[in-house]
């Protein structure tokens, strides 16, 4: 369809001197304004609906072709997987005698495998074995050191009552030294005087 354009709806609808078209198909007299301008009105919302009808039927070409061509690629997709899939099963029935001989050699190393797993375990029980005596040793030790400890710091604890206690004896016996000294001192004052008296 032809989109309406200035000179088919504008004029056309208002034509020479407000002529309208009327339901024989001839154009009738527009006599009110607000008649042109419902006209106009219904015009412009037909060339709008065209306009949108044309961009939508736009879109959906678009989106057909690009359907199409994402068909176009599926089914070229498939064609490859197809072959792709038939030489893998050739591969596949190629190889099978293959991997059954593989598969021999891999039994034989699981084998192998499985007895030196074996003596691994055995190994490793003798070295826990070995090691759990090593951690009670370690352990019997510790206890040994933390009694030593205890009995040092006993032993330091006494040794400071003794030391204390020995200058404590220290202090008395200097006391006592002094109280000798004075009494000394007071005897011989009394032998001077006795003596003193006895020679008056």
């Amino acid at each position: 369809p032809t989109p309406l354009t200035a000179p088919h709806s504008a004029m056309a609808i208002g034509g020479e001197k407000g002529r309208g078209k009327g339901k024989g198909g001839r154009y009738r007299k527009v006599e009110k304004p607000e008649e042109l301008a419902s006209l106009q009105a219904r015009a412009a919302a037909a060339e709008a609906a065209e306009s949108t009808a044309r961009e939508q039927e736009y879109k959906l070409r678009e989106e057909l072709a690009a359907a199409e061509a994402a068909r176009n690629l599926a089914r070229r997709r498939e064609v490859s997987a197809q072959a792709d899939a038939e030489d893998a099963r050739r591969k596949a029935e190629r190889g099978r005698d293959c991997m059954k001989d593989e598969l021999t050699g891999l039994m034989s190393q699981l084998a192998s495998c499985e007895q030196l797993a074996k003596e691994q375990l055995m190994h490793q029980a003798a070295w826990q074995a070995e090691l759990d005596s090593l951690i009670i040793s370690q352990a019997q030790a510790m206890e040994q050191r933390d009694q030593l400890l205890e009995e040092s710091a006993q032993l330091e604890v006494e040794q400071r009552r003794h030391a204390a206690r020995m200058a404590e004896a220290e202090a008395m016996a200097k006391k006592l030294e002094e109280k000798i000294a004075k009494e000394r001192c007071r005897v011989d004052l009394l032998k001077k005087e006795v003596n003193r008296s006895l020679h008056e």
